[in-house]
């Protein structure tokens, strides 16, 4: 009977200690983890926008596949066409922001117009 008992005393002193273990390694991989996430913070932002990019333009390097072209120069040539859509993309948006003299510009007419009104309005008689 005492051999129950004893297994049995030693099989909760195991689970306390494994639960000891398991908690303390729990406790040491957020610590490890917090601290890692804390001194890369400035690779964090870079790495989710490099995967997003990633789950992005996988459909496109999936659809340029040429079976005489090697894996390497179909990656290079999908990127090269990317990055020609994004420039041209960006030039024609480009166009249409105002540079610093045609902002200035707006300016003046908008007060202008908007003294103008003003002046409407002060030079009415009262009805």
């Amino acid at each position: 009977m005492s051999n129950g008992r004893d297994f049995e005393a030693t099989e909760r002193d195991r689970k306390g200690r494994r639960k000891v273990f398991y908690l303390t390694f729990a406790a040491l991989a957020l610590i490890v983890g917090a601290f890692l996430i804390w001194k890369l913070r400035g690779l964090i932002l870079p790495i989710i926008v490099g995967a997003l990019l990633a789950f992005l333009f996988r459909p496109v390097k999936e659809r340029f596949k040429i079976r005489w072209l090697p894996h390497e120069l179909q990656v290079l040539c999908s990127f090269a066409v990317i990055g020609l859509v994004l420039f041209f993309a960006y030039n024609t948006f480009r166009k249409h922001i105002p540079d610093e003299e045609q902002k200035l510009e707006f300016k003046v007419r908008l007060k202008y117009k908007l003294n103008e009104k003003y002046r409407q309005l002060v030079a009415k008689p009262p009805e």
